[in-house]
């Protein structure tokens, strides 16, 4: 080959490279990458599955909301390799993932959206407190089968170290909403204690 090629050739694949590089404007604080994004959230990813195109849908267990919707489980769209701004979540490891919606609302993330400042600073954008305790619904499991009173909720949140208590009587609705420093106390028909259980 000649030199002249080769050295076309040289040219060509530095202008290329660039092009296939995941390329992004930093945002200027966590404040203001919280408020451009869609949701923001810390969950454990259980399931991920992936196309031929590299792009890749994994579904996570919901940790906390620190911005959107309340859920127990999210589904985000993101591709796989690094070049296109892809990104992968190892199943198991909680993540703190910041995603908008896409077209039909689907949600995507990328190394884009990723997080780049400390969690704290997230927290502090989000709410200006630290997170809600987490709930230990088996060190309330003591008060399954006895009789619900005001003084057996009261010690089953504090043993669960919980800073909310709701009683769920049956044949009462009640909201959906998911909250990790919650303990729920499930009583049948007798008022005893049929189960307890965080969220």
């Amino acid at each position: 080959m000649r030199p002249a090629a080769l050295a076309l050739g040289s040219i060509l694949a530095a202008v290329a490279a660039p092009a296939l590089a995941c390329s992004c404007l930093p945002p200027a604080s966590a404040a203001a990458q919280l408020e451009a994004a869609d949701v923001m959230f810390k969950g454990v990813p259980i399931s991920s599955s992936s196309n031929r195109r590299g792009e890749a849908v994994t579904k996570f267990r919901v940790q906390e909301v620190l911005k959107g919707r309340p859920a127990r489980e999210i589904t985000v769209r993101h591709r796989l390799d690094s070049a296109a701004c892809g990104m992968r979540f190892a199943r198991g490891a909680p993540a703190l993932v910041i995603a908008n919606a896409g077209e039909g609302g689907a949600l995507r993330a990328s190394l884009c959206t990723a997080a780049r400042f400390p969690e704290a600073e997230y927290r502090r954008a989000a709410h200006g407190r630290p997170p809600a305790a987490r709930c230990d619904a088996n060190a309330a499991r003591f008060a399954v089968g006895q009789r619900y009173t005001p003084a057996l909720g009261a010690r089953a949140q504090r043993a669960a170290s919980a800073d909310q208590l709701r009683v769920r009587e049956p044949g009462r609705g009640y909201t959906r909403d998911y909250r990790i420093g919650r303990l729920n106390i499930d009583l049948n028909r007798n008022g005893r204690v049929r189960d307890v259980a965080c969220g």
